[in-house]
């Protein structure tokens, strides 16, 4: 069960690595298009 808990934690953590990346990329990218304009 203490196996099983720790791989749950491990792909809450892995999704929220993966959308903080994907928000850090939009905002990159919303931010170089406003300086470019």
């Amino acid at each position: 069960m203490s196996n099983a808990k720790h791989m749950k934690y491990g792909i809450y953590v892995l999704i929220y690595l993966h959308s903080l990346h994907f928000h850090i990329r939009l905002t990159l990218s919303f931010l170089v298009s406003h300086l470019l304009l």
